[in-house]
């Protein structure tokens, strides 16, 4: 769903995104790499009481 997303995101007039996963989800970290996320750090939550990764798609790029 994200690669599907990314276009829409762009013609909104996007140039980056912030996207955001839990630490320990494998398969997420996987697909936001796989279209083109960069890691930019991992940030602790308090009030949900976890850690997420952030990671940002330069949409200049798709």
């Amino acid at each position: 769903m994200l690669k599907e997303i990314l276009p829409i995101c762009k013609v909104m007039g996007f140039k980056k995104i912030l996207i955001t996963c839990l630490k320990e989800n494998e398969a997420s970290k996987r697909v936001i790499i796989n279209n083109g996320g960069i890691y930019e750090s991992t940030v602790y939550e308090p009030k949900d009481k976890v850690y997420l990764e952030r990671y940002w798609i330069d949409l200049s790029e798709k």
